[in-house]
């Protein structure tokens, strides 16, 4: 018969075996996560800068361009470039031209290593969370690979997705660790790491409501401050108390999302960015959010025709609305009656539905209608949903089990596959816009920015044709107008320069560029007193308008 310290011994020894299995588990999915994410977004370290954001933002941002200073770092807590406020994005990219200078690809590399980090950090997290370290090590998988993450990754702009997910996901961690043992210390790392991804982008004013659908599933702290195991009358005070607090301690953390959303709004208001009722009316905006929720779900499954640009558009089918709100509602029941037997799914949809909101389209910012970058952290409720939502009586099953590995591990393959070949789409701006023109339809912004590309490598013929296309889809265009009509300047063509100046005049009569165009036409042909009333005009109405100044000297000059 054994002895008691020969047990102790030998549970000790078990113990002791199962860690080290676990320890090298980890650090085997680690390693792999690692090298999956690098091996396909490795080719970005040769991409240059792209003419959509990436020129506002840094290549003629005479702020960032000069380093990480005093005087930059406080631009950037009041800056409104390009309608957004985030500062340590901006300080983020201020370190970049310090570090490598203006070298686009190591700013793409930065992108990749942040990228690299918050894969870790999605393991991390819901291995912590579930100690289910191998489906926590599929998520974070899907996380590093899916092919709809590419554009966050790969595009030098949306440093601020990848950098707000990583605060995004540290504060999550450490919520994790505060409620398993609160304290004040706990608590303010939380709300620290909570601002800090607030001061890189915005997306974080959701992340209360994340926070309390963790505390519902995986942390169950509905379920132990609800008396799991007991009955109600047995602790009700110390219930009531409980479950107020859990709502209590996120009052500052709702409090900080509405401060930055207030903020954001007024920036981007500033801008010019949020769209009036007038422009896109709210019939519009709430048919375009159900069909894009359904088209992320989707693009999700069967991540194909992804573009940087989906332009927005009021010609919406009846039928794909209402079988978009069909399909939303159909999801949304079916987790509400499963939220009790599988918690997972429940919080999953709710994650996706949830965080999808502040860029979903209700408050309408810009004129796209869904991106590929507004996935980056929603998905990640979807991935529970895949993921987490598998009973656990089929990983019992030897057969079953390994039938769903082989699954999975073809589904990452193909991820990485197309993952990788949508990496070579933001190579520059011609296979970028080209692409994005041939994936999707009537898409005038990719033919605008395309053509725009041509211009400065002078293929003059080509731009013109994708200007209109771009008129074509899109028949108010009057920047598409402009460009056309300075190109016909540039061969003399002053029929078509005339037209194309005064088709945008009809669609803004408050064009400068139009007005400037116009008196070039007519300087060609001789009607000096007509082109300097043009080019009066254009000065009226942009004083700084120095080109105009220039053509009115000269014939003012020459009279």
């Amino acid at each position: 018969m054994k002895s008691l310290e020969s047990i102790d011994v030998e549970r000790k020894a078990v113990e002791g075996t199962d860690a080290r299995r676990l320890l090298f588990g980890a650090v085997l999915i680690t390693v792999c996560l690692i090298l999956m994410t690098f091996v396909v977004f490795l080719p970005v370290r040769y991409f240059g800068f792209v003419n959509y954001d990436d020129d506002d933002y840094i290549v003629n941002n005479s702020r960032l361009l000069a380093g990480l200073t005093a005087q930059n770092v406080s631009w950037a807590f009041t800056a409104k470039q390009t309608g957004n406020w985030h500062p340590l994005t901006w300080m983020s990219y201020m370190l970049d031209i310090d570090m490598y200078g203006v070298n686009p690809g190591a700013m793409h590399m930065t992108n990749v290593y942040l990228h690299v980090v918050n894969t870790i950090l999605v393991f991390i997290l819901f291995a912590i969370m579930t100690d289910a370290m191998w489906r926590s090590g599929f998520i974070a998988a899907l996380f590093a690979l899916h092919p709809m993450h590419v554009e966050s990754v790969a595009w030098i702009s949306q440093r601020k997705d990848v950098l707000s997910a990583l605060f995004w996901i540290l504060t999550m961690i450490a919520y994790v660790y505060y409620t398993r043992g609160p304290s004040y210390k706990r608590y303010f790392l939380t709300l620290l790491c909570f601002v800090l991804g607030l001061l890189s982008k915005p997306i974080l004013v959701t992340l209360p409501l994340v926070l309390l659908l963790m505390d519902y599933w995986p942390l169950g702290r509905f379920n132990r401050l609800l008396c799991y195991k007991g009955t109600w009358a047995e602790g009700r005070d110390n219930t009531l108390h409980g479950v107020r607090s859990v709502f209590v301690e996120k009052i500052p953390f709702f409090i900080l999302s509405a401060l930055s959303s207030v903020i954001t709004f007024y920036v981007q208001n500033e801008w010019g960015n949020v769209a009036t009722t007038d422009l896109v009316s709210f019939k519009i905006r709430f048919g375009n959010a159900a069909i894009a929720y359904a088209l992320y779900v989707m693009k999700m499954l069967v991540p194909m025709n992804m573009s940087c640009i989906y332009p927005l558009t009021d010609q919406l089918s009846v039928w794909q609305v209402v079988f978009a709100v069909f399909f939303i509602s159909l999801a949304c029941a079916f987790a509400v009656r499963e939220r009790m037997r599988h918690p997972a799914i429940f919080v999953g949809c709710l994650w996706f539905l949830i965080t999808l909101i502040p860029v979903i389209g209700i408050v309408q910012v810009g004129l796209q209608s869904m991106a590929d970058r507004y996935t980056y952290i929603p998905y990640i409720g979807l991935f529970i949903v895949v993921v987490m939502g598998v009973p656990d009586k089929f990983l019992v099953r030897k057969a079953l089990s390994v039938s769903l590995l082989a699954l999975a591990l073809v589904v990452l393959l193909l991820c990485a596959f197309i993952a990788r070949r949508q990496v070579g789409v933001w190579y520059d701006n011609f296979t970028l816009f080209r692409h994005a023109a041939q994936v999707t339809s009537n898409n005038y912004i990719a033919h605008y920015n395309l053509a725009t590309a041509l211009t400065l490598i002078g293929s003059d013929n080509e731009a013109v044709y994708h200007y209109r296309k771009a008129v074509e889809f899109k028949r108010d265009y009057v920047n598409a107008y402009i460009n056309l009509g300075i190109i016909a300047l540039k061969y003399n063509n002053n029929a078509e320069a005339l037209n194309s100046f005064k088709k945008a005049l009809e669609f803004d009569p408050n064009l400068p560029l139009a007005y400037n165009g116009l008196g070039l036409v007519l300087k060609n042909e001789g009607k000096v007193q007509e082109a300097i009333s043009y080019f009066q005009k254009a000065i009226e109405l942009a004083p700084d308008f120095t080109g105009a100044y220039d053509n009115l000297k000269s014939l003012t000059q020459s009279r």
